[in-house]
C-alpha cells in the first residue's frame, strides 16, 4: 500500500504506476523544449517548424473552439457523395489517414520468419474495445451498450447532422459492429496466434471478397506489387464482404462517416473532444477529467514526428559525448563478457564458439538511431487547421518506407 499511499491518483488517471511515473517525468522535459522551441524562429521545412507548428495548433483552444467541426465538413460532403463503385478509392483515402471504416491493414514482422516484413489485413472495426462488450446481456453491459449510441449520435449532431439522421447513422454502425462482434474470435482463440496466420495471395482476396478492388487498393495505399497478405480472421472479412456488398449507398456513407467523425473528435473543439472523452475517459476508463492541454498537444508530433522530436530531445537531454561515454561502457562489458566465456572451465569448445558468436551479434542501440528518420516529404502548414496537419502526417508515417522497404 505505500506506492497507492504516496502515489494518490488525480483526476487525470485512471492507473498510476512507475512507467507513468516516468513517462510524466519526460513529459515534463519535452513541455520545456518545446516552450524553447516556440520561442524560435524556424525555418519553414525544418524539423523544428514542424514539430513547433503541430504543438502549437494543438495548443490553440481559440481557434479549435471557433472553427468547430469546420475541419471535417469536406471530408463529410465528399463522403456523402461517394458512390458505391467509389469504395476502393474511398476506404484507402481513409485508411492512410484517420479511421479503418471495414477492416484495417498494417504492416509488422512475420510471425514465422522474423527476418521478413508483411503486411496484415484485420476486419471487423468497432467502437468498443472488445466483442464482449456488444454480446454480453447483463444489465451493466446493455447500460455501457447504450452509453456508447447516445454520444455516438450526439457526435453526429455536433458534426451536422440532423438527429434523424444521426440516429439512422448509429443503428447502421451498431448493427455492423454487433455482427463483426459475433464472428470474431473469443479472447482465448485468438491467443493461439497459427489460427491468425492466413496467407492470402491477392488474386485469392478478390476471388473471396470481390467487394473491394484489391489490387487497386494496394497500390493507392503505397504497395504496388504485393503479392500477398496475412488475414488475421477470415470469417470476420467475410461479414464486411457481405455488408460491403448489401449495404445502401447511404448506409456505406453513414458507416464511414462514423469512423472518420469518431477517429477525429481530438483535433476538433472541445465540445466535441468532451463528448467523446464523456464515454470512452470516463464511462469506460474511469478518468474523471481530460489530461491538461500542454500533454494532449504534445502527444501528437510524439506520435507522429518521434524521430524529429527524439532529434531535437537528445541534443538537449542526451547530447553526442553522452552516447559515445555509453556506448565505450557497453562494448567494455562486451569485452568483458568475451574474456569470461573464454576462460570459463565447464563449457565445451565448440560451446564458447557459439556463444562468442552470439554475443558479437548483438545490434547495440543506446539512447538514439545513428541514422535519423528523414520527414522531408512532409509538410506541416499554420494555416491548414489542426485536423488537416494531422491527416498529413498520419498519410505520412502511414506510407513511410521505414514501414515497407522490407516487405516480402
Amino acid at each position: 500500500g505505500g506506492w497507492m499511499k504516496s502515489h494518490p491518483l488525480t483526476a487525470e488517471y485512471a492507473r498510476y504506476g512507475v512507467f507513468n511515473e516516468l513517462a510524466e517525468k519526460n513529459r515534463e522535459q519535452i513541455k520545456e523544449l518545446f516552450a524553447e522551441l516556440s520561442a524560435k524562429k524556424h525555418a519553414q521545412g525544418s524539423v523544428g517548424q514542424k514539430v513547433t507548428d503541430l504543438y502549437n495548433l494543438a495548443m490553440d483552444s481559440v481557434r479549435l473552439n471557433n472553427e468547430g467541426a469546420d475541419p471535417l465538413k469536406q471530408d463529410l460532403l465528399e463522403i456523402n457523395r461517394m458512390k458505391k463503385a467509389d469504395l476502393t478509392e474511398a476506404l484507402a483515402k481513409h485508411h492512410l489517414c484517420l479511421g479503418n471504416p471495414f477492416f484495417g491493414i498494417g504492416v509488422e514482422a512475420d510471425l514465422k520468419n522474423s527476418n521478413m516484413n508483411v503486411v496484415y489485413l484485420s476486419a471487423g472495426t468497432s467502437g468498443l474495445p472488445d466483442r464482449d462488450y456488444y454480446l454480453k446481456t447483463d444489465a451493466d453491459s446493455k447500460k455501457i451498450q447504450e452509453q456508447y449510441r447516445l454520444p455516438l449520435q450526439k457526435l453526429f449532431v455536433l458534426t451536422g447532422y440532423t438527429v434523424k439522421e444521426a440516429k439512422r447513422a448509429v443503428k447502421t454502425i451498431y448493427d455492423i459492429e454487433y455482427a463483426f462482434a459475433e464472428a470474431k474470435m473469443s479472447r482465448a482463440e485468438a491467443r493461439d496466434y497459427t489460427k491468425q496466420y492466413n496467407i492470402y495471395t491477392v488474386e485469392k482476396l478478390q476471388q473471396e471478397f470481390p467487394a473491394i478492388e484489391w489490387k487497386k487498393y494496394f497500390e493507392l495505399m503505397g504497395l504496388k506489387n504485393l503479392r500477398q497478405v496475412i488475414l488475421t480472421q477470415p470469417k470476420v472479412m467475410d461479414v464486411a464482404q457481405k455488408y460491403m456488398a448489401q449495404m445502401t449507398e447511404q448506409q456505406i456513407r453513414d458507416y464511414i462517416a462514423g469512423d472518420v467523425i469518431t477517429s477525429s473528435t481530438n483535433y476538433l473543439s472541445d465540445e466535441i473532444a468532451e463528448t467523446a472523452f464523456d464515454f470512452y475517459g470516463r464511462t469506460l476508463r474511469g478518468q474523471k477529467e481530460r489530461q491538461p492541454r500542454w500533454k494532449r498537444a504534445q502527444g501528437y508530433p510524439n506520435s507522429l514526428l518521434g524521430e524529429a522530436v527524439g532529434q531535437l530531445y537528445v541534443k538537449k537531454y542526451f547530447p553526442e559525448e553522452a552516447k559515445a561515454k555509453i556506448m565505450k561502457l557497453v562494448n567494455n562489458l562486451r569485452n568483458s563478457l568475451a574474456e569470461h566465456i573464454a576462460s570459463l572451465t565447464w563449457m565445451s569448445d565448440s560451446t564458447k564458439i557459439n556463444s562468442l558468436v552470439k554475443l558479437n551479434a548483438f545490434t547495440v542501440k543506446v539512447g538514439y538511431p545513428d541514422k535519423w528518420r528523414d520527414y522531408s516529404n512532409l509538410t506541416i502548414d499554420a494555416g491548414k487547421s489542426l485536423y488537416e496537419n494531422i491527416k498529413a502526417a498520419s498519410r505520412c508515417e502511414t506510407r513511410s518506407e521505414e514501414h515497407t522497404s522490407e516487405l516480402q
